[in-house]
C-alpha cells in the first residue's frame, strides 16, 4: 500500500517527466541557470545511426513501389535477425 507521502512523490516525478521535451529530451531545468541549469548544457552534434539509414532505404523503396503493391496501414520497422550473415552474405559489408 502506498502512502500519502509515496504517492505524492510519484505525482511529483510523473509531472517532472511530463516537462522533458519529446523531441530532444532534456529538461527545461538543465537549460535555466536560476535553476541550476546552464544555457550551453548541451552541444548539438550529428549522429549517424545505421538502423535508421536501412529504415530511410526501405521506406525510401516503399513509397517508390507502384500504389497498387501499397496497403494501408503500413510502417517500417526493423526486425532483428535470427541468424548471423557472414561478410560474404552481407550486401552492406563488400567492397566497393
Amino acid at each position: 500500500m502506498w502512502t500519502a507521502q509515496d504517492r505524492d512523490k510519484a505525482i511529483w516525478h510523473r509531472s517532472y517527466r511530463a516537462e522533458f521535451c519529446s523531441e530532444c529530451g532534456t529538461h527545461p531545468d538543465e537549460w535555466d541557470p536560476s535553476r541550476s541549469g546552464d544555457r550551453q548544457a548541451y552541444v548539438a552534434v550529428q549522429v549517424r545511426c545505421a538502423g535508421c539509414a536501412v529504415l530511410e532505404q526501405a521506406q525510401e523503396a516503399y513509397e517508390s513501389a507502384p500504389k497498387e503493391s501499397k496497403g494501408r496501414g503500413v510502417r517500417i520497422t526493423l526486425k532483428q535477425r535470427m541468424e548471423p550473415v557472414g561478410d560474404d552474405q552481407d550486401p552492406s559489408r563488400q567492397h566497393r
